[in-house]
């Protein structure tokens, strides 16, 4: 037993004892007798706080430098790639997985983070795109993802579906852009930085995204 477990055990029979004999004098204690043994409840805790904070040593592991300018160059080429324009037909009759066959088709285990963007449809500047949401899915299950977006909501899952019809109802393009990052687990961390560094109290950049 080391030196702070001798003296926290030994604390706590002297404040044992202490209650014990009044507990036996059948008398209240006096207020010197009362500071003395909340003095020592007070080094009792003092002295198990301190043991907690040794015991939760937790070791600190820092990433590899350069994490933070790898996310940068991600997040410039989602933004400035091509966008590619999805399409909602006027008549309901139309089915939007046939409209889009081929964004939908040339997705799976080609892209793992994704850009969501608006336009008004009178304008055909790439410049007139505006950044809306930023998400990642496993290259695997990315074609899935945008879909239950754009076009069936999975009723267990978060989407930008209500979000993207109410655009389409107002007159906006919906476009999309793609990347891949490698190895794949860091998607996440691209995906979290991104929006870290375009949401916040000085900025709402992505208007679409709850987080970060």
């Amino acid at each position: 037993m080391d030196q702070r477990n001798k003296k926290i055990q030994d604390y706590k029979r002297r404040i044992a004892y202490f209650k014990l004999q009044h507990k036996q004098m059948l008398r209240k204690p006096s207020k010197t007798e009362i500071d003395y043994l909340r003095l020592l409840m007070k080094r009792l805790k003092d002295l198990e706080k301190a043991g907690q904070q040794d015991g939760m040593k937790i070791p600190i592991c820092s990433g590899p430098a350069g994490l933070d300018k790898f996310a940068d160059e991600c997040a410039k080429k989602l933004f400035s790639g091509i966008k590619h324009q999805f399409f909602f037909p006027n008549e309901g009759s139309h089915n939007e997985q046939l409209d889009n066959a081929q964004i939908l088709g040339g997705l799976r285990n080609q892209a793992n983070v994704y850009a969501i963007f608006v336009r008004n449809k009178k304008s055909e500047k790439e410049s007139d795109w505006e950044k809306m949401y930023v998400g990642q899915r496993k290259c695997s299950g990315i074609r899935e993802r945008i879909t239950q977006h754009l076009i069936k909501k999975h009723s267990k899952t978060g989407s930008m579906l209500k979000k993207v019809k109410k655009a389409v109802l107002k007159g906006k393009e919906v476009g999309l852009s793609f990347i891949k990052v490698e190895p794949e687990p860091l998607r996440l961390f691209v995906e979290e930085t991104i929006i870290a560094k375009h949401n916040n109290k000085y900025k709402k950049d992505l208007p679409w995204n709850t987080h970060g």
